[in-house]
C-alpha cells in the first residue's frame, strides 16, 4: 500500500489570530518528518490539524490514510487498566473480538516493556511508563501515518530509548512525524521544517541545516553544549 500526507499551503485561525500560515508538507511512505521550533510558533496546532483534531481554515491538507497521535500528556483512562486502556477503543468502538484484541495488546505491553503492567493502573506507573502504554495504545490501532506530539519529554531515560527504538522500526514502513524540543531525537529524520511565526522558516535534513547556520543550527549547537555542561556536572557529582 502506498499512502502520502501532503500540506498544500494550510493556514489555521482562531478567530482572528493566525496559529499556522502557508503551510507546505509533502511526506511519503518510510519516511521520518521532524516539526520543531520555538514555543508558540505553531508545531501543536500543525499537529492537531494533521491529526484531524483541527480542521484547517485555508488550503487543502490529503492524508491517505490512517492518523495515529502520541501525546505529551498520555490522555490515559485513570479507572482503566493498562490492558483496558488499550483495548477499549477497539472493542466498544469497531465491535473486534475482545480476545483477539486483548492478544495483540499484550504484545503490544511486551513490546514497550510493560508486559508485567497489564492489571496496573495509570496511577501505578510512572510518566515514562505510561507514555509507553500511550503507544502501545497507538500501535494496537496500526495506522499509516505516526504523530509524537513530544512523546519523549519529561521522562526516563529508559522510557526515552524504548520510545526512540519503536519509532525507528515504525519509520522502516509508515509514516512518522515528530515534534521534539531535544533537537538530539530528531537528527536521524528525512527532513526537519522549522517553524517561526506561525511559518515554516527553514527545511532540509540536519546536515543541510547545520550547514546553513540559521536558527536550527544555533540551538542545536546550544542543545549540545547544555548537555555536555551538565553531562560534566554529573560526572562530578558522581
Amino acid at each position: 500500500m502506498s499512502y502520502t500526507l501532503r500540506a498544500n499551503n494550510i493556514s489555521k485561525r482562531f478567530g482572528t489570530e493566525e496559529a499556522i500560515k502557508g503551510v507546505k508538507l509533502d511526506i511519503k511512505k518510510g519516511e521520518t518528518v521532524a516539526i520543531i521550533g520555538p514555543s508558540g510558533s505553531g508545531k501543536s496546532t500543525l499537529l492537531r490539524c494533521i491529526g484531524g483534531l483541527e480542521k484547517v481554515t485555508s488550503g487543502n491538507l490529503e492524508i491517505k490514510g490512517i492518523c495515529g497521535m502520541v501525546f505529551q500528556n498520555f490522555n490515559l483512562f485513570p479507572h482503566m487498566t493498562c490492558l483496558q486502556n488499550i483495548s477499549y477503543a477497539p472493542i466498544r468502538v469497531n465491535k473486534a473480538k475482545r480476545d483477539k484484541v486483548e492478544k495483540r495488546a499484550r504484545k503490544l505491553l511486551a513490546m514497550v516493556g510493560l508486559s508485567d503492567k497489564a492489571g496496573a493502573y495509570p496511577a501505578q506507573l510512572s510518566g515514562g511508563q505510561k507514555q509507553r502504554l500511550a503507544l502501545a495504545r497507538a500501535l494496537l490501532l496500526n495506522p499509516q501515518v505516526y504523530v509524537f506530539d513530544e512523546a519523549t519529554s519529561n521522562i526516563d531515560s529508559e522510557s526515552e530509548e524504548q520510545i526512540m527504538n519503536v519509532i525507528k522500526t515504525l519509520a522502516e514502513s509508515k509514516i512518522v512525524i515528530l515534534i521534539s524540543h531535544r533537537l538530539a531525537n530528531t537528527v536521524n529524520s528525512n527532513l526537519i521544517y522549522f517553524l517561526h511565526d506561525k511559518k515554516i522558516s527553514e527545511s532540509g535534513t540536519h546536515q543541510q541545516l547545520m550547514k546553513k547556520n540559521g536558527e536550527y543550527a544555533k540551538i542545536f549547537t546550544k542543545q549540545k553544549e547544555l548537555e555536555s555542561i551538565n553531562k560534566n556536572i554529573n560526572d562530578i557529582k558522581g
